[in-house]
């Protein structure tokens, strides 16, 4: 968010390149007691801020239809920003920007503004507007939130301004003030920009309070009229995880979503995403892989969470592991479905094999060895008689010892352990096991 300071450079790059009055209002309309009020409310004669507010204020009681409004309310919102009375600059913005526009660029020109120079008069009244509702933002959300309408709209109204503006001025030639001229530029089109989606900057400033409820209203709101937009998913995601009670089902859909659509750094968001989930279902972040996969691919497609969609719960995952046995575990992997999801998380990194002695006692055929890398020989083999008298394969181990298991042959028929590491269904039903050891007294 833009500090009070750089806002108020904005507002002297304006005036440095364009200038704050371009000429004396035409005394024609007016007597003499109100001219004279309105010369006090100008910042060149009373200089001291809070006497020329007082001053503004009185002219304006006293004369609400002057046409000299034109230049009071904006001394008046440029002197109340100074004050940092937002609300009131934003005020005078608005009975600026209210004025009847006709008459009043009419009586600019009166007054020997040019065209473009009437444009810049309500350009800098739009941009008080946007800078004062930042600045209040910061400081108050909960009341800025009844704003965020009016504020959309005037940001609007201030790009339009901002588009005809910077079309119509070239850079100046000095390298300094062009570089100024630019900055200027970039940093009120981002204001105006951010101002356009106020939502998301209530819930910012939420989030930055870790007032995280608060967030996740706003960026749900946010996100209804910007869809797409990574952060807001992720932002989403992260204060759903965040507030409390704990709304794991939006948590965990709006990070997937934000890494579906290509938010930046979506290896450290897929991570963060991976840990939660771990968390909530209590399964080991390596066993997770292709859960986050499918979540993302499903979540890529639609803003919110379909209607009956749950995640598997730990209590399920753990009520599974209650009854899970070698067969039940290669039996519900194979029938493939939810049900084999909900095996495979509960059966993830489980030791199975494992025989009272301690020592691997699964019997398999193997079919086939190869060397690997990352382990002492991979194994693929046939476990169980249905699958051994037809030869095939449907577990894979990994093999880390003993050393001996690299002299295996296909079928040699060994006993085996190892850890739970992945499935497939297709092209052939196939279990994964890592660690894997083999019995020594089946390698003498």
């Amino acid at each position: 968010m833009m500090s009070g300071r750089k806002m108020v450079v904005g507002l002297a790059v304006l005036a440095l390149l364009w200038g704050s009055a371009a000429g004396k209002a035409q005394q024609t309309r007016y007597g003499i007691e109100e001219w004279n009020a309105f010369q006090d409310t100008n910042p060149q004669v009373t200089q001291d801020p809070a006497e020329r507010l007082q001053k503004i204020e009185a002219f304006l009681s006293r004369y609400p239809e002057s046409v000299l409004r034109v230049f009071v309310h904006q001394y008046q919102a440029q002197t109340a920003f100074s004050l940092q009375r937002y609300e009131l600059a934003m005020e005078a913005a608005n009975s600026l920007l209210a004025l009847d526009r006709a008459e009043a660029e009419d009586f600019l020109r009166q007054s020997n503004y040019n065209d473009l120079q009437i444009v810049v008069h309500f350009y800098r009244g739009q941009m008080i507007y946007a800078y004062s509702f930042l600045q209040l933002l910061s400081q108050d959300p909960a009341q800025v939130r009844e704003l965020t309408e009016e504020a959309r709209e005037r940001a609007r109204q201030g790009m339009q301004l901002h588009e005809q503006l910077y079309s119509q001025v070239s850079p100046p030639q000095d390298p300094q003030q062009r570089q100024q001229f630019e900055q200027e530029k970039k940093r009120a089109e981002g204001t105006l920009r951010s101002v356009m989606n106020p939502h998301a900057l209530v819930a910012n400033v939420y989030w930055q309070k870790k007032e995280y409820e608060a967030a996740a209203r706003e960026y749900e709101v946010a996100l209804e009229e910007n869809p797409a937009e990574p952060v807001l998913n992720y932002r989403l995601g992260a204060a759903s995880l965040q507030k409390k009670p704990t709304d794991y089902r939006r948590g965990f859909w709006y990070l997937a979503r934000a890494i579906g659509l290509g938010i930046n750094k979506s290896d450290d968001v897929r991570g963060y995403l991976t840990r939660a989930l771990a968390g909530y279902q209590q399964v080991p972040p390596d066993c997770l892989e292709g859960e986050v996969n499918e979540l993302v691919a499903r979540a890529s497609e639609t803003l919110s969470p379909p209607a009956g969609w749950e995640l598997i719960s730990a209590e399920r995952v753990s009520a599974v592991r209650q009854t899970m046995s070698v067969k039940t575990i290669f039996d519900e992997l194979e029938a493939g479905g939810e049900s084999a999801r909900l095996m495979f998380l509960a059966a993830c990194g489980t030791e199975i094999g494992v025989g009272e002695d301690g020592q691997p006692g699964l019997a398999v055929m193997v079919l086939d060895v190869t060397q690997a890398e990352d382990n002492l020989v991979t194994l693929r083999a046939a476990a169980g008689q249905e699958a051994v008298d037809a030869k095939q394969v449907n577990i894979e181990v990994k093999v880390v010892g003993p050393e001996e298991a690299k002299n295996l042959k296909a079928e040699d028929v060994v006993r085996i352990s190892g850890k739970i590491s992945g499935y497939q269904n297709e092209p052939q039903f196939l279990v994964k096991l890592s660690e894997g050891r083999v019995h020594p007294e089946d390698l003498q």
